[in-house]
């Protein structure tokens, strides 16, 4: 008799560079113990969870529509769903925000993939999401995606050429999802409603969170990354290796003076402009134009509540002076308790409380 593969549940994950097809999905915890996401009828979890599995879903969380897999994967023993099963079920999950799916260039989202699997934590991984986001075809998908696009943060890397790469591939793709979204406004053109005779039923729905999948995962939450091994001794191996691997330092303690102020002023505007490209001209502003990070702070944060965009023009014209009403140019003392200030909030953030005790 043949004994099936021995499945291992992993902790880690291994890198993933720019070229690499993706090898598994990444699935929280957490996601069952959301009160939203487990009231749903079970074959919308199911579907859910093969969406994220498929090898054809890209780093943007996007795939093409192929219901005759999606039904493979969905089989129960013998029987399997039909078409209009699974298109009833994607119709839910798109009322929920889970997913969305455009008939017309066959393309379905997972909305909150690039968020869930951690994207904008690994350089190279975002990049190829970045490109692929400048691939979409769908006007309701870049719509969707828009939004999420603004919601990622900048990876903790030392490269500035990484950094400038990730910025100029950023401004593309919100370019082209903000070009492919105009004039398209919710609600969206549902997907496989032709013969539907009355409203669809949602089962298990519930007056759940705003915002499914809460947007903060849990204390103590720990992924789970299931692939088959096939010997204990190759598992063994990769885990020893694991433990052997030099650990890396906190990203805090190498947190540069623009990364710093750009999060500051994306605070103050309530996380509303792009962060990566602000990050790119606040470090211009900085080092090439020689002025007090402080002000640039407040350059940024003005040229946003002007409602005009963040551009190294008009972050250059309100610093000289020449954008709306400004603070007089800083004297000496000022320019100089800017720098004092900010760096003790550098050292506060990146120093563990025990040294700064001692």
């Amino acid at each position: 008799m043949t004994c099936a593969p021995a499945i291992e549940f992993r902790t880690y994950r291994m890198e993933v560079v720019d070229n690499m097809a993706r090898e598994y999905g990444k699935v929280w915890f957490s996601i069952f113990t959301d009160e939203h996401f487990t009231a749903q009828p079970a074959v919308d979890k199911l579907l859910y969870i093969a969406l994220i599995a498929q090898p054809s879903l890209n780093y943007a969380g996007v795939q093409p529509i192929n219901i005759r897999r999606l039904r493979k994967a969905m089989r129960d023993g013998d029987s399997l769903p039909t078409e209009r099963e699974l298109e009833l079920s994607l119709l839910r999950m798109e009322r929920l925000g889970y997913v969305y799916t455009d008939e017309d260039t066959g393309e379905i989202l997972v909305r909150s993939f690039m968020r869930r699997d951690e994207i904008d934590k690994q350089p190279n991984v975002l990049k190829s999401a970045l490109r692929a986001l400048s691939q979409i075809e769908s006007r309701k998908l870049a719509h969707v995606m828009r939004g999420e696009l603004a919601r990622l943060t900048a990876p903790a890397v030392k490269s500035e050429k990484i950094l400038d790469e990730i910025a100029r591939l950023w401004t593309a793709a919100q370019t082209h999802l903000e070009g492919l979204a105009e004039g398209i406004t919710e609600p969206f053109p549902e997907p496989f409603t032709e013969g539907l005779a009355e409203p669809l039923p949602r089962p298990g729905e519930t007056e759940g969170l705003p915002e499914p999948l809460t947007e903060g995962l849990p204390e103590g939450s720990v992924v789970v990354e299931v692939e088959v091994v096939k010997s204990p001794t190759a598992f063994t191996q990769v885990l020893e290796k694991k433990k052997r691997a030099p650990k890396k330092p906190d990203a805090a303690t190498t947190k540069s003076i623009e990364q710093h102020i750009t999060e500051r002023a994306y605070e103050r505007v309530g996380k509303a402009f792009a962060f990566i490209p602000t990050r790119q001209i606040a470090k211009w502003a900085i080092h090439d134009r020689n002025t007090e990070p402080a002000f640039v702070e407040d350059a940024i944060v003005g040229v946003y509540d002007m409602g005009k965009p963040i551009t190294k023009q008009t972050v250059g014209q309100y610093l000289d002076g020449r954008l709306g009403s400004q603070r007089a140019k800083p004297s000496a003392t000022d320019r100089a308790q800017s720098v004092l200030g900010m760096t003790a909030e550098l050292l506060t953030e990146s120093t563990p409380a025990k040294e700064l005790r001692s």
